[in-house]
């Protein structure tokens, strides 16, 4: 998703179904929308914390700092 604000392009992760990185598995619905909670809080620098979503926004920030090595 992007948003413009004053000629500054936001990029904001969301999902809509279970990410390529989760293995052996799909996530439920409110998983999911726990996940773009936490990578939202994630994105904006704010803190918070869903025990259900520890290991997902973990696997999240793993993934996403592999990519980036890339």
């Amino acid at each position: 998703m992007n948003t413009e604000k004053k000629g500054v392009t936001l990029t904001e992760t969301r999902f809509e179904q279970s990410p390529a990185y989760i293995k052996n598995g799909t996530m439920r619905d409110y998983q999911i929308r726990g996940l773009n909670w936490m990578i939202s809080l994630y994105e904006h620098g704010i803190n918070g914390i869903l025990a259900d979503e520890m290991v997902s926004i973990y696997m999240y920030t793993l993934d996403t700092k592999s990519s980036h090595q890339h």
